[in-house]
């Protein structure tokens, strides 16, 4: 049996979130989107964990920030995606039964973070891309190897 991943575990969890799947369908990218993908739609990237430490050692708990962009064609439907996204995450965990979490302890889901953007198509078009990008604290416990 594989160790749970919390990228995979996320990305497994908004993948399947109904309501993000209306507005979506199933283009929900891990890090990256394919160049030719049709909007809206989310990439979802692991930006960094925090183990943090006691004087006894290693705590049983990460803290790592993923980053999720939610891509449209405007403004206005990027930031409804991420509603969505919020939602989704909002109280979490909420069921800890959820299989999407491939067995992954998730003890809290933050949104620390919500900011909106927008660049220009790089093909020399007049198009614009917009998103909005909420950053997540997520503390999970892990296992800690024997000594």
């Amino acid at each position: 049996m594989s160790t749970p991943s919390l990228h995979r575990a996320l990305y497994a969890y908004l993948s399947t979130y109904a309501p993000l799947q209306r507005l979506i369908g199933m283009r929900c990218y891990p890090s990256v989107a394919p160049q030719e993908g049709t909007f809206p739609y989310l990439t979802v990237q692991r930006l960094g964990v925090v183990s943090p430490y006691a004087m006894s050692g290693p705590s049983a708990t990460h803290e790592t920030k993923v980053q999720v962009d939610c891509w449209a064609l405007s403004a206005l439907e990027a930031q409804q995606v991420a509603a969505v996204v919020r939602q989704a995450v909002d109280g979490f965990p909420a069921d800890l039964d959820e299989p999407a979490l491939d067995g992954l302890e998730v003890d809290g889901v933050f949104v620390e973070h919500e900011v909106d953007d927008a660049e220009f198509a790089k093909d020399g078009s007049e198009r614009t891309f917009y998103r909005t990008i909420l950053t997540l604290e997520i503390w999970h416990e892990f296992d800690l190897p024997a000594r």
